[in-house]
């Protein structure tokens, strides 16, 4: 394909000369004879030559950049099938956790006996789903957007399960009031990833 578009050049290049040559009115037979035609010929070879040097790497780069695009989007497809269950799992796990969230109260340590406490933290915890922990150094496939949602989700939980940890070891008590923002700004984003997957990777929207 290419030494076929380097031929063509040539004779777009020749035809050029030719047109130049005949509007100027100048001699054929003093231009091209035996000692100026090798002169021609390595002029019209060397600008060939250029544009071939040009053309080639910049069709290879366009060739290769197409390929790469056609594979990221055929692995992110292929996530987004991956983690769209588990995000479904996920949002119903978030709204379960906020509702027993809001049945909680702000109480001191003192008034919750520890398997009380115990029971009730078990019941506020979420769990960062495995595929999605497991691909996080993968979401840039899903580009900008979406790939930094999914970050930004993952972040959230994993603070939210930080502060119940420390809840648990120090023995604070449970506060909604700073745990039920970081449940809500989850449970947004959970929704914003879903929507742009399904917009973006054909994935069809359902509830489980």
């Amino acid at each position: 394909m290419l030494v076929i578009a380097a031929g063509a050049l040539g004779v777009v290049i020749g035809a050029f000369l030719s047109i130049l040559l005949l509007a100027t009115g100048l001699d054929w037979s003093a231009l091209l004879n035996k000692e100026t035609l090798p002169a021609w010929v390595q002029a019209v070879g060397s600008i060939v030559a250029i544009f071939v040097a040009i053309g080639v790497p910049t069709s290879l780069w366009r060739r290769d950049k197409h390929r790469a695009e056609v594979d990221r989007r055929l692995k992110a497809r292929a996530m987004a099938h991956l983690l769209w269950p588990e995000l479904l799992e996920l949002k119903a796990d978030v709204s379960g956790r906020l509702k027993d969230l809001n049945a909680l109260r702000i109480t001191a340590p003192s008034f919750h006996p520890p398997d009380t406490k115990a029971e009730k933290l078990a019941k506020i915890r979420v769990r960062l789903t495995p595929e999605l922990e497991r691909n996080v150094d993968a979401m840039y496939l899903f580009g900008e957007a979406l790939g930094t949602t999914l970050l930004q989700l993952v972040a959230i939980l994993s603070q939210y399960s930080r502060l119940l940890a420390r809840i648990t070891e120090t023995g604070k008590p449970i506060r909604p009031d700073l745990l039920r923002p970081l449940l809500m700004a989850a449970a947004r984003l959970i929704d914003e990833a879903m929507e742009s997957m399904a917009s973006i990777h054909d994935v069809a929207i359902s509830e489980p």
